[in-house]
């Protein structure tokens, strides 16, 4: 799947296990004027087509591929896909 921000701005990729961590951090964007000041982009993993039991090393690679902020917490250094 091709992933493009619409816009030059800041694209971030929301890791499941977070996405209502998430919102609360749109809310924020929101009511704190940062989407006048440039283009936001949330995507879940939903969103771009990544399993929600993805390996980390993909995880990371997609995101490097597509130049997103990959934002998680629940990603470890354990296993060589780490």
């Amino acid at each position: 799947m091709e992933v493009k921000a619409s816009q030059p701005g800041i694209s971030f990729l929301i890791d499941h296990d977070i996405e209502g961590y998430a919102k609360l951090l749109w809310n924020t964007f929101v009511s704190d004027g940062w989407m006048e000041l440039c283009i936001i982009e949330m995507l879940m993993f939903i969103d771009v087509g990544l399993a929600i039991n993805s390996t980390d090393r993909k995880v990371w690679r997609f995101a490097q591929d597509h130049r997103l902020i990959l934002l998680t917490a629940n990603r470890n250094m354990e296993g060589k896909d780490s």
